[in-house]
Protein backbone atom coordinates (compact mmCIF):
# COMPACT_ATOMS: atom_id res chain seq x y z
CA UNK A 1 0.00 0.00 0.00
CA UNK A 2 0.76 3.53 -0.98
CA UNK A 3 -0.10 6.44 1.42
CA UNK A 4 -0.65 9.82 0.08
CA UNK A 5 -0.88 13.15 2.15
CA UNK A 6 -3.82 15.27 0.20
CA UNK A 7 -2.47 19.05 0.03
CA UNK A 8 -4.13 22.28 -0.92
CA UNK A 9 -4.57 21.78 -4.44
CA UNK A 10 -6.46 18.84 -4.38
CA UNK A 11 -8.61 19.93 -1.49
CA UNK A 12 -12.62 18.98 -2.04
CA UNK A 13 -12.22 16.90 -4.97
CA UNK A 14 -13.96 13.81 -5.04
CA UNK A 15 -11.88 10.58 -4.00
CA UNK A 16 -12.58 8.72 -7.60
CA UNK A 17 -11.73 11.93 -9.29
CA UNK A 18 -8.56 12.56 -7.68
CA UNK A 19 -7.84 8.24 -8.13
CA UNK A 20 -8.62 8.72 -11.79
CA UNK A 21 -6.65 12.44 -12.39
CA UNK A 22 -3.44 11.87 -10.31
CA UNK A 23 -3.02 8.07 -11.38
CA UNK A 24 -4.30 7.81 -15.14
CA UNK A 25 -0.28 9.17 -16.08
CA UNK A 26 1.63 6.21 -14.62
CA UNK A 27 -1.37 3.22 -15.78
CA UNK A 28 -3.62 4.77 -18.56
CA UNK A 29 -4.21 1.12 -19.84
CA UNK A 30 -6.55 0.48 -16.62
CA UNK A 31 -10.17 0.15 -17.02
CA UNK A 32 -12.04 2.74 -15.20
CA UNK A 33 -14.05 -0.34 -13.53
CA UNK A 34 -11.26 -1.35 -11.42
CA UNK A 35 -11.00 1.91 -10.14
CA UNK A 36 -14.76 1.68 -9.14
CA UNK A 37 -13.70 -2.15 -8.07
CA UNK A 38 -11.24 -0.95 -5.30
CA UNK A 39 -13.41 1.97 -3.80
CA UNK A 40 -16.33 -0.74 -3.55
CA UNK A 41 -14.33 -3.01 -1.69
CA UNK A 42 -12.17 -0.80 0.22
CA UNK A 43 -9.01 -1.66 -1.18
CA UNK A 44 -8.78 2.08 -1.69
CA UNK A 45 -9.09 3.99 1.72
CA UNK A 46 -8.84 7.51 3.06
CA UNK A 47 -7.33 7.86 6.51
CA UNK A 48 -7.83 3.94 7.39
CA UNK A 49 -11.73 4.06 6.31
CA UNK A 50 -13.74 2.85 3.33
CA UNK A 51 -14.99 5.80 2.25
CA UNK A 52 -18.14 5.84 -0.95
CA UNK A 53 -16.31 7.77 -4.97
CA UNK A 54 -18.41 11.20 -4.15
CA UNK A 55 -16.52 11.39 -0.46
CA UNK A 56 -15.01 14.90 -1.20
CA UNK A 57 -11.15 14.52 0.10
CA UNK A 58 -10.25 17.22 2.70
CA UNK A 59 -6.98 19.12 3.04
CA UNK A 60 -4.28 16.77 5.66
CA UNK A 61 -6.26 13.34 4.30
CA UNK A 62 -4.58 10.25 3.83
CA UNK A 63 -5.27 8.57 0.76
CA UNK A 64 -3.76 4.84 1.03
CA UNK A 65 -3.76 3.11 -2.45
CA UNK A 66 -2.75 -0.87 -3.91
CA UNK A 67 0.54 -0.75 -5.39
CA UNK A 68 -0.40 -1.32 -8.53
CA UNK A 69 -1.78 2.58 -8.78
CA UNK A 70 1.66 3.39 -9.17
CA UNK A 71 3.09 1.08 -11.24
CA UNK A 72 1.71 -0.17 -14.59
CA UNK A 73 0.19 -3.20 -13.58
CA UNK A 74 -3.71 -4.26 -14.14
CA UNK A 75 -5.04 -7.17 -12.05
CA UNK A 76 -6.76 -10.10 -13.40
CA UNK A 77 -7.50 -9.16 -17.35
CA UNK A 78 -5.33 -6.67 -19.34
CA UNK A 79 -6.99 -4.78 -21.98
CA UNK A 80 -4.45 -2.35 -24.71
CA UNK A 81 -6.00 0.39 -25.99
CA UNK A 82 -4.94 3.19 -28.49
CA UNK A 83 -5.96 5.94 -30.93
CA UNK A 84 -3.72 4.62 -33.85
CA UNK A 85 -6.09 3.69 -36.45
CA UNK A 86 -5.84 4.37 -40.39
CA UNK A 87 -9.06 5.49 -40.23
CA UNK A 88 -9.02 7.26 -36.99
CA UNK A 89 -7.81 10.68 -36.98
CA UNK A 90 -8.37 12.70 -33.25
CA UNK A 91 -7.69 15.84 -34.61
CA UNK A 92 -10.52 15.66 -36.98
CA UNK A 93 -12.95 16.40 -34.40
CA UNK A 94 -11.38 18.88 -32.67
CA UNK A 95 -13.24 22.10 -32.72
CA UNK A 96 -11.16 24.62 -30.49
CA UNK A 97 -8.38 23.88 -28.19
CA UNK A 98 -6.61 26.84 -26.09
CA UNK A 99 -4.31 27.04 -23.04
CA UNK A 100 -7.54 27.13 -21.28
CA UNK A 101 -9.87 24.29 -22.57
CA UNK A 102 -10.02 21.76 -25.78
CA UNK A 103 -13.40 21.17 -27.19
CA UNK A 104 -14.60 17.87 -29.13
CA UNK A 105 -17.27 16.90 -31.70
CA UNK A 106 -17.38 13.40 -30.15
CA UNK A 107 -18.31 10.39 -32.25
CA UNK A 108 -20.89 8.29 -31.27
CA UNK A 109 -18.74 5.06 -31.61
CA UNK A 110 -16.04 6.53 -29.29
CA UNK A 111 -16.43 6.31 -25.51
CA UNK A 112 -15.71 8.19 -22.48
CA UNK A 113 -13.55 5.55 -20.75
CA UNK A 114 -11.68 2.62 -21.40
CA UNK A 115 -13.87 -0.74 -21.81
CA UNK A 116 -13.17 -4.24 -22.91
CA UNK A 117 -13.56 -4.22 -26.76
CA UNK A 118 -13.34 -0.56 -27.58
CA UNK A 119 -9.84 0.12 -29.35
CA UNK A 120 -10.37 3.63 -27.98
CA UNK A 121 -11.62 6.56 -25.96
CA UNK A 122 -11.70 9.95 -25.12
CA UNK A 123 -9.04 9.94 -22.15
CA UNK A 124 -6.67 8.31 -24.06
CA UNK A 125 -7.14 10.58 -27.08
CA UNK A 126 -6.40 13.51 -24.36
CA UNK A 127 -3.78 11.38 -22.45
CA UNK A 128 -2.10 11.44 -25.70
CA UNK A 129 -2.38 14.86 -26.39
CA UNK A 130 -1.49 16.28 -22.88
CA UNK A 131 2.04 14.56 -23.73
CA UNK A 132 2.80 16.52 -26.32
CA UNK A 133 1.14 19.77 -24.90
CA UNK A 134 1.88 19.08 -21.27
CA UNK A 135 -0.64 20.94 -18.66
CA UNK A 136 0.94 23.94 -16.95
CA UNK A 137 -1.70 24.12 -14.38
CA UNK A 138 -1.43 21.65 -10.91
CA UNK A 139 -3.55 19.37 -12.92
CA UNK A 140 -1.58 15.93 -13.27
CA UNK A 141 -3.26 15.94 -16.72
CA UNK A 142 -6.46 17.51 -18.39
CA UNK A 143 -9.69 16.24 -17.32
CA UNK A 144 -13.47 15.85 -18.51
CA UNK A 145 -16.00 17.84 -16.15
CA UNK A 146 -19.26 15.43 -17.89
CA UNK A 147 -19.49 12.52 -19.81
CA UNK A 148 -22.04 10.90 -21.45
CA UNK A 149 -23.29 7.64 -23.20
CA UNK A 150 -20.72 6.07 -25.82
CA UNK A 151 -23.68 6.22 -28.79
CA UNK A 152 -24.10 10.00 -28.20
CA UNK A 153 -22.08 12.13 -29.98
CA UNK A 154 -21.75 15.17 -28.57
CA UNK A 155 -19.85 18.85 -27.12
CA UNK A 156 -16.73 17.08 -25.28
CA UNK A 157 -14.87 20.01 -23.15
CA UNK A 158 -11.21 18.98 -21.95
CA UNK A 159 -10.27 21.26 -19.52
CA UNK A 160 -6.12 22.34 -19.09
CA UNK A 161 -6.76 24.49 -15.64
CA UNK A 162 -7.83 23.44 -12.17
CA UNK A 163 -9.55 26.65 -11.34
CA UNK A 164 -11.47 26.09 -14.95
CA UNK A 165 -12.33 23.04 -14.49
CA UNK A 166 -13.64 23.08 -10.77
CA UNK A 167 -16.06 26.38 -12.12
CA UNK A 168 -16.96 24.57 -14.90
CA UNK A 169 -18.64 22.06 -12.78
CA UNK A 170 -20.14 24.67 -10.19
CA UNK A 171 -22.15 25.78 -12.64
CA UNK A 172 -23.29 21.74 -14.25
CA UNK A 173 -24.04 21.22 -10.46
CA UNK A 174 -26.45 24.66 -10.32
CA UNK A 175 -27.45 23.69 -13.88
CA UNK A 176 -26.60 26.87 -15.05
CA UNK A 177 -24.91 25.36 -18.43
CA UNK A 178 -27.26 25.12 -21.00
CA UNK A 179 -27.78 22.03 -23.21
CA UNK A 180 -29.09 21.83 -26.03
CA UNK A 181 -29.71 18.03 -28.00
CA UNK A 182 -31.13 16.95 -31.52
CA UNK A 183 -32.56 13.33 -31.97
CA UNK A 184 -34.84 11.90 -33.99
CA UNK A 185 -37.90 9.46 -32.81
CA UNK A 186 -39.77 6.56 -34.49
CA UNK A 187 -43.12 8.38 -34.68
CA UNK A 188 -44.75 11.76 -35.34
CA UNK A 189 -44.69 14.08 -32.39
CA UNK A 190 -47.21 16.87 -31.51
CA UNK A 191 -48.04 19.78 -33.42
CA UNK A 192 -44.95 20.81 -35.14
CA UNK A 193 -42.98 23.64 -33.54
CA UNK A 194 -44.47 23.11 -30.09
CA UNK A 195 -42.81 22.57 -26.73
CA UNK A 196 -43.44 20.06 -24.13
CA UNK A 197 -42.31 19.58 -20.58
CA UNK A 198 -42.02 16.52 -19.08
CA UNK A 199 -41.36 15.95 -15.52
CA UNK A 200 -40.73 12.25 -13.83
CA UNK A 201 -38.30 11.02 -11.08
CA UNK A 202 -35.55 8.82 -12.21
CA UNK A 203 -34.01 5.77 -10.53
CA UNK A 204 -30.93 3.49 -11.80
CA UNK A 205 -31.65 -0.33 -11.57
CA UNK A 206 -29.99 -3.01 -12.64
CA UNK A 207 -31.50 -5.04 -15.82
CA UNK A 208 -30.60 -8.96 -14.52
CA UNK A 209 -31.78 -10.66 -17.64
CA UNK A 210 -29.17 -8.14 -19.90
CA UNK A 211 -27.09 -7.49 -17.39
CA UNK A 212 -26.52 -3.99 -17.51
CA UNK A 213 -28.10 -1.14 -15.48
CA UNK A 214 -30.98 1.09 -17.00
CA UNK A 215 -33.03 3.88 -15.67
CA UNK A 216 -37.21 3.95 -14.22
CA UNK A 217 -39.64 5.83 -13.32
CA UNK A 218 -39.38 6.09 -9.35
CA UNK A 219 -41.98 8.50 -7.30
CA UNK A 220 -39.52 8.37 -4.23
CA UNK A 221 -36.39 9.58 -6.17
CA UNK A 222 -35.68 13.44 -7.09
CA UNK A 223 -37.50 14.93 -10.02
CA UNK A 224 -36.05 15.22 -13.60
CA UNK A 225 -36.94 18.18 -16.11
CA UNK A 226 -36.58 18.18 -19.93
CA UNK A 227 -38.19 19.97 -22.50
CA UNK A 228 -38.74 18.79 -25.83
CA UNK A 229 -39.71 20.77 -28.90
CA UNK A 230 -40.86 19.02 -32.41
CA UNK A 231 -38.97 20.46 -35.38
CA UNK A 232 -40.17 18.34 -38.30
CA UNK A 233 -41.63 15.35 -39.11
CA UNK A 234 -41.53 13.19 -42.21
CA UNK A 235 -42.61 9.49 -43.59
CA UNK A 236 -40.68 7.43 -46.40
CA UNK A 237 -41.74 4.48 -48.07
CA UNK A 238 -40.54 1.36 -46.31
CA UNK A 239 -39.73 3.48 -43.01
CA UNK A 240 -42.03 4.42 -39.65
CA UNK A 241 -42.94 8.41 -39.12
CA UNK A 242 -40.10 10.09 -38.03
CA UNK A 243 -39.41 13.42 -35.94
CA UNK A 244 -36.58 15.72 -35.66
CA UNK A 245 -36.64 16.81 -31.73
CA UNK A 246 -34.84 19.61 -29.93
CA UNK A 247 -34.30 18.56 -26.20
CA UNK A 248 -33.31 20.97 -23.49
CA UNK A 249 -32.18 19.02 -20.10
CA UNK A 250 -32.68 21.45 -16.14
CA UNK A 251 -31.15 18.76 -14.47
CA UNK A 252 -28.32 15.82 -15.79
CA UNK A 253 -29.81 12.07 -15.11
CA UNK A 254 -28.14 9.50 -16.49
CA UNK A 255 -29.93 8.06 -20.22
CA UNK A 256 -32.53 10.92 -18.57
CA UNK A 257 -33.39 12.39 -22.74
CA UNK A 258 -34.02 8.61 -23.70
CA UNK A 259 -35.86 7.05 -20.60
CA UNK A 260 -38.09 9.93 -20.47
CA UNK A 261 -38.54 9.50 -24.37
CA UNK A 262 -39.81 6.30 -24.04
CA UNK A 263 -41.84 7.06 -20.80
CA UNK A 264 -44.14 9.65 -22.93
CA UNK A 265 -44.43 7.18 -25.64
CA UNK A 266 -41.66 8.29 -28.10
CA UNK A 267 -38.48 6.49 -27.78
CA UNK A 268 -35.29 7.83 -29.95
CA UNK A 269 -35.23 5.48 -32.86
CA UNK A 270 -31.80 3.00 -33.05
CA UNK A 271 -32.83 2.60 -28.84
CA UNK A 272 -31.80 -0.85 -27.83
CA UNK A 273 -32.46 -0.20 -24.25
CA UNK A 274 -35.81 2.09 -24.10
CA UNK A 275 -36.87 1.54 -27.78
CA UNK A 276 -39.12 -0.57 -29.62
CA UNK A 277 -37.31 -3.97 -31.07
CA UNK A 278 -39.69 -3.92 -34.26
CA UNK A 279 -38.66 -0.42 -35.22
CA UNK A 280 -35.14 -0.89 -34.27
CA UNK A 281 -35.03 -3.51 -36.49
CA UNK A 282 -36.32 -1.61 -39.39
CA UNK A 283 -34.15 1.08 -38.47
CA UNK A 284 -30.95 -0.87 -38.72
CA UNK A 285 -31.87 -2.42 -41.80
CA UNK A 286 -32.21 0.43 -44.00
CA UNK A 287 -29.62 1.97 -42.71
CA UNK A 288 -26.98 0.01 -41.36
CA UNK A 289 -26.42 2.02 -38.02
CA UNK A 290 -26.17 0.14 -34.47
CA UNK A 291 -27.25 2.82 -32.17
CA UNK A 292 -29.90 5.94 -31.20
CA UNK A 293 -29.26 9.06 -33.25
CA UNK A 294 -28.88 11.83 -30.00
CA UNK A 295 -26.66 14.82 -30.75
CA UNK A 296 -25.55 17.13 -28.24
CA UNK A 297 -25.69 20.20 -30.26
CA UNK A 298 -25.09 23.09 -28.20
CA UNK A 299 -23.64 24.36 -25.31
CA UNK A 300 -23.76 27.47 -23.84
CA UNK A 301 -21.75 28.25 -20.10
CA UNK A 302 -19.66 30.97 -18.37
CA UNK A 303 -16.16 31.37 -18.40
CA UNK A 304 -14.08 32.41 -15.60
CA UNK A 305 -13.92 35.85 -16.29
CA UNK A 306 -17.52 36.01 -17.21
CA UNK A 307 -17.55 36.10 -20.73
CA UNK A 308 -20.92 34.15 -22.37
CA UNK A 309 -18.87 31.10 -24.47
CA UNK A 310 -21.01 28.89 -26.50
CA UNK A 311 -20.09 25.81 -28.47
CA UNK A 312 -21.71 24.12 -31.25
CA UNK A 313 -21.30 21.05 -32.94
CA UNK A 314 -22.00 20.37 -36.14
CA UNK A 315 -24.38 16.56 -36.98
CA UNK A 316 -22.14 13.84 -37.69
CA UNK A 317 -22.46 12.95 -41.50
CA UNK A 318 -24.19 9.61 -41.13
CA UNK A 319 -27.13 11.78 -40.18
CA UNK A 320 -27.26 12.54 -43.68
CA UNK A 321 -29.20 9.03 -43.81
CA UNK A 322 -32.13 10.79 -42.35
CA UNK A 323 -32.99 12.72 -45.68
CA UNK A 324 -33.82 15.95 -44.48
CA UNK A 325 -35.32 18.32 -46.59
CA UNK A 326 -33.14 20.93 -47.65
CA UNK A 327 -34.71 24.05 -45.30
CA UNK A 328 -34.17 21.93 -42.54
CA UNK A 329 -30.72 21.20 -43.72
CA UNK A 330 -30.04 24.69 -43.60
CA UNK A 331 -31.63 25.69 -40.35
CA UNK A 332 -29.69 23.21 -38.57
CA UNK A 333 -26.27 24.27 -40.35
CA UNK A 334 -27.41 28.08 -38.62
CA UNK A 335 -26.82 26.73 -35.62
CA UNK A 336 -29.66 26.52 -32.48
CA UNK A 337 -30.40 30.41 -32.55
CA UNK A 338 -33.20 30.53 -34.32
CA UNK A 339 -35.19 28.10 -32.31
CA UNK A 340 -36.27 29.90 -29.03
CA UNK A 341 -36.30 27.30 -27.04
CA UNK A 342 -35.64 28.60 -24.02
CA UNK A 343 -38.82 30.51 -23.35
Amino acid sequence: MQTLIIDESWANVRLDSFVRKRYAKHNPSMPLSHIFQALRKGTIKVNNKKHAQNYRLLQGDHVSLPIWFEKNIVPKKTYKYTTDSDDLDPSQFLLFHDTNRCIWNKPAWISMFSSPGQSTCMYEILRQRAQTQPSKDNLSQPAFCHRLDRDTSWVCIAWMQRVSCDHFATQLHTHSVKKIYLTIVGWKLWNQGKRRTIKAPLTKIFDTKFQRWKISIDKSWKMSITHIRNICEWTLPSWVDRSLACVRLETGRMHQIRAHCAYIGYPLLGDVVYGIPSANRKFFRDTWMKHHLLHCWDYEFRDCDGSLIQCTAPLPPYWDKMKFSSQVKEKLSIGPSWLDIWN
